[in-house]
């Protein structure tokens, strides 16, 4: 019995250290994760921006904001094609080992 006690514990042990790493492990990539959005973020802000300026619009809203819109305003494919260009790739932080 003391033997299985023992077996126990150390088993609930390592248990307990795959939990601390897998939680730090994913810690580590949602970072990772919110940081390369944050660029993307970033890109399309600027060419949503530029789009405004060029084409004197005061207000730009999501399209999911929206009820009710002639597709002429939509620039969702303007930005997009833009963004592809720009912003090819993103670099991606290697996760800590």
């Amino acid at each position: 019995a003391e033997v299985f006690a023992e077996k126990r514990r150390e088993f609930e042990q390592r248990v307990s250290q795959v939990q601390r790493l897998v939680q730090q492990r994913k810690g580590e990539l949602d970072r990772i994760q919110g940081d390369s959005m944050r660029q993307v973020q970033v890109a399309l802000n600027k060419i949503i921006s530029e789009i405004a300026i060029e084409k004197g619009y005061i207000l730009i809203l999501r399209r999911n904001m929206t009820v009710l819109a002639s597709n002429n305003l939509d620039i969702t494919d303007r930005v997009l094609g833009t963004l592809n260009k720009s912003l090819a790739s993103v670099k991606v932080a290697e996760p800590a080992k």
